[in-house]
């Protein structure tokens, strides 16, 4: 499913049965994120928009946002204080990781590893794309989400955090065909 190079092979859809599981969240929730839940972090990845509002209002600018410009599937537009993120478009439909969605993922993280700032604007939806962040980010990079009517979730990634999310992946998502 994913090549060496750490690409996804082609568009994978999340098996039904597997929904409940990736409701849960995968680090520690934070009910209501501070500064100091950052620190020590060589890249801040926000997925989703409030997470990414969340970060600005602290006066913390995210490196990479993925964001789809909704919330709660209603139009909020583009936040002022990412008017200078490169912006990097993309398709990503909901209850899917699109190659295309993930390629872009990973060329932001890279970008951002190399000094730019970036946003990685969805159409569609940006749910799932937590996963191409959390195994393209680097050592030491925090991921957040949200989670629903609990905080934000903080993903400290390390390879074991790469590892439990690639087997995730392998187990929750069917290859598209055709």
């Amino acid at each position: 499913m994913l090549t060496g190079e750490g690409f996804l092979e082609r568009d994978v859809r999340l098996k039904e049965e597997c929904r409940n599981l990736l409701a849960r969240p995968r680090g520690e929730v934070k009910p209501d994120l501070q500064p100091d839940d950052l620190c020590g972090a060589s890249m801040i990845i926000s997925v989703g928009d409030r997470v990414t509002l969340t970060l600005l209002e602290l006066s913390t600018q995210p490196h990479v946002a993925v964001i789809d410009l909704r919330e709660k599937r209603e139009f909020i537009g583009m936040p002022r204080d990412l008017s200078q993120y490169r912006v990097i478009e993309t398709s990503n439909p909901a209850g899917m990781i699109t190659a295309r969605a993930w390629r872009d993922v990973k060329e932001a993280i890279e970008r951002a590893t190399e000094g730019e700032r970036v946003v990685v604007l969805v159409e569609g939806e940006e749910d799932l794309l937590g996963f191409p962040a959390v195994i393209c980010a680097p050592d030491c990079a925090v991921v957040l989400y949200g989670q629903p009517g609990q905080g934000v979730v903080v993903i400290h990634v390390d390879e074991g955090r790469r590892r439990d999310a690639t087997s995730l992946l392998m187990r929750c998502f069917d290859p598209v065909e055709g």
